[in-house]
């Protein structure tokens, strides 16, 4: 045996036998079986990390599955029912293509609706003592135009025995289109009329294609919640 054979394997003498350093027994090797229990585990945390994305990935999907469902392109006209009104029953009668406003924009919710809408449980919103009713915002901001275009008619009209709204409420309505109005944020390009008359703006944004909400959409989801049905039930 070799010079060097014979120090690997020389043990170092201690002067106090009592604090004689041990070498510790090599740890033993891990089981077999313990390996697939671990190898198993991070498997199943892994399968569990591809279902949770499969399945957000399928309700995002849906989610804007439906919200395309009340998407459509619909270039804006000139409407013959709200021109040329003589009359104030004329402008209600014009108006009267939005149901009675703003009622028939009230919708009764039950309380998981009201709980994914984030909404606050109310009571005695109408009479009748009818819970969780509330209105749809585009509905309110039709009540609010309606409203205006009666006033702006009594008033052109020098109709002094027509009552129609009071101040406040006509200072709430303007503030109120006018956050409907930015909250929308209607980014469609308007271009020139070529068809304007001497004393038109060429920009009367007739012929403009926009990006809207489909009204028949917003009202079939209206008429499933309908405080009327509500009523008759």
């Amino acid at each position: 045996m070799s010079h060097l054979q014979k120090q690997k394997y020389q043990i170092v003498d201690s002067e106090d036998d009592s604090n004689e350093r041990k070498i510790p027994p090599r740890s033993a090797s891990r089981p077999v079986c313990c390996s697939w229990q671990w190898l198993t585990l991070v498997m199943i945390c892994i399968g569990q990390a591809v279902v949770i994305v499969f399945l957000t990935a399928q309700i995002h999907s849906k989610c804007k599955s439906h919200e395309n469902e009340l998407v459509e392109r619909v270039v804006w006209q000139d409407d013959p029912r709200f021109q040329n009104l003589q009359t104030i029953e004329d402008v209600k009668q014009a108006w009267s293509l939005y149901g009675p406003l703003p009622t028939s924009g009230f919708v009764h919710l039950n309380s998981d609706e009201v709980k994914s809408f984030n909404l606050k449980p109310n009571k005695n919103v109408i009479p009748g003592g009818m819970e969780n009713v509330y209105v749809i915002s585009a509905f309110h901001s039709l009540h609010c135009l309606q409203f205006l275009h009666l006033a702006y008619f009594v008033f052109t009209h020098n109709r002094t025995d027509e009552h129609v709204m009071g101040e406040n409420h006509a200072v709430h309505c303007l503030n109120y289109l006018r956050q409907s109005i930015v909250c929308a944020g209607d980014m469609a390009i308007e271009d020139p009329n070529q068809d304007s008359g001497p004393e038109e703006s060429p920009l009367r944004a007739w012929s403009v294609e926009h990006t809207c909400r489909s009204w028949k959409g917003v009202e079939e989801w209206r008429d499933k919640r309908s405080i009327m049905l509500s009523h008759s039930s």
